[in-house]
């Protein structure tokens, strides 16, 4: 090849031309192009440095790019690229792209191998002899990176006669007669349209003859298919690479026996058959397809009586481990010699794995895992279909199905509540319609645990509010009463602590004596243990002497004075205080059946 010579090719394969580069040491840019994809090559002194297609370049854009079919060669006499982006000899990187390109015919549902058909042009297309009026050593273009851009284009014919103006580029030609590559320290001609492929076979024969690597004697045969017609020397050349492909493939069968049957000695049987249909799966067309096929057959076998030998080993195993030994021995040999047995021994053991399964069962229903539950009663219902106790089982499945439905709408429930944020009563209301529309729901206990939780979650935030208020009224009358922050009220008056909210507003309800009895021996507000009833005189000065306890309320408060008296029956009279704020005060008394309020107070210490 000639510098200073450009063109496109047809009808010779890539990798082919590759080689011819590489003995000619010429540099170059190769614009490859498919009907769908499109590449560049570019070489430096006969040597693949670098290459782009789409979005990746280097060695892995290189092989994708030679496993392409088809291709058209654009040649482009010069090289903008200076380091050695692929880093991998041109034999590698030819063996594996053609390696990914019998790939692709495999998964495409063709042949792996299939020798590239060379389509003859008419004779209209000669190459180009013309010349533009451009000086000789004017600079050549090289196609930039956004040139370079991987486009979908169509593939240009063979056949079609180049347009006038596109002849008069110089430096491009159409190169469509003969290939010359070097071999040794001459050439060798690959005919294309014609020639003597009768001299060139005995050449490639004879550098084939001096090859050491099997590998890069297909190479180069099959570089001759590709660059010639289909006739008597193609056809030698593909026995040829029969022949090899078939020694290769002896040597890696002698291989696998070996490894196979050491595999087969250590019991690794199901290894040892993966590493044959590996082999049938590498060679398709293998001439040891039947030996392997009984070497298959014959470790299935030695692996089922292994197999079936640790059955009859471990009989003395829980039913439960039995059970799964028995079912992976089936699934392992579906078509096994020993299969009406093991499914006898499995048929003898229902009542055994029942009462397995149903401790199980039981211990899932108890924390509400039904999927577990379900999932425990369809293994044994496939085990023992027709068994009385897989019906049992399927009135069960249906009622656990049914409770994880309501699981899953509680918790749709729950999520739709949580939407409400501190709006309490919009997510109690949730809960109360679904109640309502579902009273005997299964969840229903878990629906009410949620309304409770909002119940006082609403009590919380009325209470604060009360706290608020109260205190901001307090706060009015600091001279007197001091708010400490802790549920409790100091007057500085008398040093009594009081509790900031009444009874009634703490409990949203008015109480009888005894019931006030009880709830100011049960209070804990800010930590004190010792809360009791007043007396007349501690309310009267907390509610009828300036500055007066805010009243938030009209009521009335129990005290700790009492009178009991007959009428018919003993009856106990309570002396109450009003908490109206007013220096005026008369003593009144109630039944202590009455019903109303608290206000609890401490002794000072």
């Amino acid at each position: 090849m000639e510098n200073g010579v450009g063109g496109q090719l047809h009808g010779i394969s890539l990798d082919s031309f590759l080689q011819m580069v590489q003995m000619e040491k010429t540099s170059c840019t190769l614009k490859v192009t498919t009907e769908e994809d499109m590449g560049w090559l570019f070489i430096l002194k006969g040597n693949l440095i670098a290459a782009e297609t789409g979005a990746i370049s280097g060695m892995e854009a290189a092989c994708t790019i030679i496993s392409w079919e088809d291709s058209v060669i654009e040649i482009d006499n010069a090289c903008d690229k200076k380091e050695d982006e692929v880093k991998q000899p041109l034999m590698n990187v030819l063996m594996e792209g053609l390696r990914l390109r019998d790939e692709n015919r495999i998964q495409s549902g063709g042949k792996p191998s299939a020798p590239v058909k060379v389509s003859k042009p008419p004779d209209s297309v000669q190459p180009s002899k013309e010349k533009t009026d451009a000086p000789k050593d004017s600079p050549k273009q090289q196609p930039s990176a956004a040139d370079r851009k991987p486009v979908k284009k169509p593939r240009p014919s063979p056949f079609d006669t180049p347009e006038p103006h596109k002849r008069s580029m110089g430096r491009r030609i159409v190169i469509a007669s003969v290939v010359v590559i070097m071999v040794g320290g001459g050439y060798l001609a690959f005919s294309i349209l014609g020639g003597q492929p009768e001299k060139s076979y005995k050449k490639i024969i004879a550098q084939v003859e001096t090859t050491a690597e099997d590998s890069d004697k297909i190479i180069l045969l099959q570089s001759f298919i590709n660059a010639n017609k289909p006739g008597e020397q193609t056809q030698d050349a593909e026995e040829k690479i029969k022949a090899i492909k078939t020694r290769l493939e002896q040597a890696d069968f002698s291989s696998l026996e070996k490894t196979s049957e050491a595999n087969a000695e250590k019991g690794n049987f199901d290894k040892a058959i993966a590493l044959y249909h590996h082999h049938l799966n590498k060679y398709p067309a293998s001439t040891f397809k039947g030996r392997i096929d009984k070497r298959i057959e014959n470790m299935a076998s030695r692996m089922e009586e292994r197999d079936f030998e640790q059955l009859t080993t471990r009989a003395g195993e829980l039913g439960a481990d039995r059970i799964e030994l028995y079912l992976a021995y089936l699934k392992n040999h579906p078509k096994g010699k020993h299969k009406n047995e093991v499914e006898k021994r499995i048929g003898e053991m229902s009542t055994e794995y029942f009462i397995h399964i149903e401790a199980q069962i039981l211990d899932k229903d108890m924390k509400e895992d039904w999927a577990s539950c379900i999932e425990l009663a369809k293994k044994y219902m496939d085990i023992y279909p027709a068994d009385q106790r897989a019906a049992q089982l399927a009135k069960l499945q249906t009622i656990w199905e049914e409770k994880t439905r309501e699981t899953r709408i509680f918790e749709t429930l729950k999520r739709s509540a949580d939407s409400k944020g501190t709006n309490y009563e919009a997510a109690a209301m949730i809960y109360a319609n679904y109640l309502r529309s579902y009273p005997n729901s299964y969840v229903k206990d878990k629906v009410n645990q949620q309304l409770t939780l909002l119940e006082q979650r609403i009590n919380a935030q009325r209470l604060g509010k009360e706290t608020h208020q109260l205190r901001a009224l307090l706060a009015g009358r600091a001279e007197r009463f001091v708010e400490n922050g802790d549920g409790t009220v100091t007057d500085k008056k008398t040093g009594l602590r009081w509790s900031t909210l009444d009874g009634l507003t703490v409990n949203n309800n008015c109480m009888g004596y005894d019931s006030a009895m009880d709830y100011v021996k049960a209070l804990r507000t800010g930590g004190h243990a010792d809360w009791r009833l007043p007396t007349p005189e501690e309310l009267v000065t907390l509610y009828k002497k300036a500055p007066f306890f805010p009243e938030t309320e009209p009521t009335w408060y129990w005290t700790s004075k009492t009178n009991r008296r007959y009428m018919g029956g003993w009856v106990t009279d309570v002396e109450v205080v009003t908490s109206t704020n007013s220096t005026e005060w008369v003593p009144e008394v109630r039944d202590s059946r009455a019903c109303g309020s608290v206000r609890a107070v401490r002794s000072k210490k």
